[in-house]
């Protein structure tokens, strides 16, 4: 689920944005949910080649406020010998009449938590890890690079199997919720400019 915000200043709504898990939505679709009546709205459903090869995809929803886009990632399936899974980025058009556009592919990992930081810029924990990336998008909100931006935060030693959990960019610190696998839930932060982690 998504709280729309532009990771700063903009205000932010009374709506929420997400996605159903299980049968009853098995390709994937995104939802708008007013929390307070409680009203579930079909946004979209996925396009034919963004169809998730994982129960838990499209996820990774980050919402742009700057240029009201709605961004989520989609699991792809995995190539036999190809090694880690993959993922794309995709962006819901929320005031231009609801296209679907790919914003970038081929992203490390399953990617089950994001945030955007209100300059184009999606930032994502690969599930499993505890490597920050961060996509850099256009001004048309396309076109992402993906770069790691801290590799290891959690001790910079042996990575760490984090289970997502949830981030959010506020003045340039990552506010994360995440659980060691088999183990304990932390709540962390992460500060972009120089990867300090508390």
């Amino acid at each position: 689920v998504e709280v729309p915000g532009d990771g700063g200043s903009a205000e932010v709504e009374d709506i929420l944005y997400g996605v159903l898990d299980g049968p009853a939505d098995d390709d994937g679709a995104l939802y708008r949910i007013d929390p307070v009546d409680g009203t579930l709205t079909l946004l979209t459903t996925l396009p034919q080649d963004a169809s998730p090869d994982d129960p838990f995809s499209p996820n990774g929803l980050a919402t742009d406020m700057v240029n009201e886009r709605l961004y989520f990632s989609v699991s792809k399936p995995s190539t036999p010998g190809a090694g880690a899974k993959l993922s794309d980025l995709w962006y819901y058009d929320l005031v231009g009449g609801g296209a679907l556009v790919k914003a970038a592919e081929d992203l490390e990992q399953a990617i089950y938590s994001a945030t955007m930081d209100g300059a184009g810029v999606y930032y994502y924990v690969d599930n499993r890890t505890d490597n920050l990336w961060r996509v850099d998008l256009d001004g048309a909100g396309i076109n992402g690079i993906a770069t790691p931006e801290c590799v290891g935060f959690w001790d910079g030693e042996a990575p760490v199997d984090l289970l997502f959990g949830d981030i959010v960019y506020r003045e340039g610190i990552i506010h994360g919720v995440a659980q060691i696998y088999e183990g304990d839930v932390y709540y962390f932060l992460i500060d972009t400019s120089d990867c300090s982690f508390t």
